[in-house]
């Protein structure tokens, strides 16, 4: 029997935020939702503006919905191209965050 348990470092949560991401330059790259997020990563949904490069570094700015529902706050972080899934007109883009402190408790 094979065992499916989740290899990732941390805990994915589903979470449908807007997000962008952008290059150095601050060129927008994709402009889309957040699919899931955990302390190591994230992955974002959305049509691809510009070509993403495995491996590449790029910023991630994270509209987050405060409680007061009249605001929002944006998070932004630097991440690395872990994957990039075509999905027809849109892709599936895996980010890790690179630039966290360890605070998040691993998996046991």
């Amino acid at each position: 029997m094979q065992d499916y348990r989740e290899k990732r470092r941390y805990e994915r949560v589903p979470l449908s935020c807007p997000a962008r991401v952008k290059d150095k330059r601050r060129r927008l790259l994709v402009k889309g939702k957040t699919a899931d997020i955990s302390a190591g990563g994230v992955k974002i949904l959305g049509p691809l503006a510009r070509e993403l490069k495995l491996g590449s570094q790029v910023q991630v700015e994270i509209e987050l919905q405060m409680p007061d529902a009249s605001k929002s706050r944006t998070v932004q972080r630097t991440a690395s191209v872990r994957r990039v899934e075509q999905m027809g007109d849109w892709a599936a883009v895996a980010l890790e965050f690179v630039d966290l402190v360890d605070l998040a408790p691993q998996r046991p």
